[in-house]
């Protein structure tokens, strides 16, 4: 299995923090707090990633087509939003990892 690296930056101090290997290339990448950052994925699939351990952890829904777009919520960071290329919207619990709602 191939797997695709992604380096994590930090900005502030312009240097690589990690190495992150994903078994996908990367669609979008959002941050959800301090800690975390959500990435979509070519295979559909959605990840929460924890920016000092670099694991993650795979949502229990999987899009059928690549995620194109993600959105977290401003005030509730428990609430995201996915649009995956076949135009179907998922709104996700970032506690739980799976979706609420589903709209094709």
């Amino acid at each position: 299995e191939t797997l695709e690296e992604v380096g994590i930056v930090d900005v502030n101090r312009r240097t690589i923090v990690g190495i992150v290997r994903l078994p996908d290339s990367v669609t979008c990448l959002v941050p959800i707090d301090r800690t975390d950052f959500l990435c979509g994925l070519t295979s559909g699939k959605l990840l929460r990633i924890h920016r000092d351990t670099l694991n993650n952890t795979q949502a229990k829904f999987v899009h059928q087509a690549e995620v194109m777009s993600i959105a977290v919520h401003p005030r509730e960071r428990a609430l995201a939003l996915s649009v995956s290329r076949d135009n179907f919207l998922c709104a996700w619990n970032l506690t739980t990892m799976s979706v609420t709602h589903k709209v094709p």
